[in-house]
């Protein structure tokens, strides 16, 4: 998978956990419709999706959410990033290791995380 909108919307919404819903508007002359996200609380986030998979500082916002025990971040040999997550599994307390790749680092942080989703 890609960066892109697309890849943005799955995180919002797998990993953390945000619904978009749609409003209606009108101004008296004109009337549409705005999508828009909320968090799991109902915390309106806005009509705009950070670009988790292409913005390192966005994509860090999901490493602090998935409250990993251990993360590492590596450029490889064969040019691409390679993000590692160790994530507590509540039941056991023993780590659950999550592996993503990807072309730049933001990438592979969005696609080790939609792992830990599955």
């Amino acid at each position: 998978m890609k960066s892109g909108k697309e890849l943005d919307a799955l995180i919002a919404q797998k990993v953390l956990g945000w619904k978009s819903l749609k409003r209606r508007w009108s101004n008296g002359a004109h009337s549409g419709v705005l999508d828009y996200w909320v968090d799991e609380n109902g915390t309106e986030m806005g009509s705009v999706l950070p670009k988790f998979s292409s913005d390192i500082e966005a994509a860090w916002e999901i490493v602090e959410v998935l409250e990993c025990v251990q993360f590492t971040l590596n450029w490889r040999q064969n040019w691409e990033w390679e993000a590692h997550f160790a994530i507590l599994d509540p039941k056991t307390q023993d780590p659950d290791i999550y592996e993503g790749t990807g072309e730049s680092a933001p990438l592979a942080i969005c696609l080790c995380a939609l792992k830990t989703t599955a």
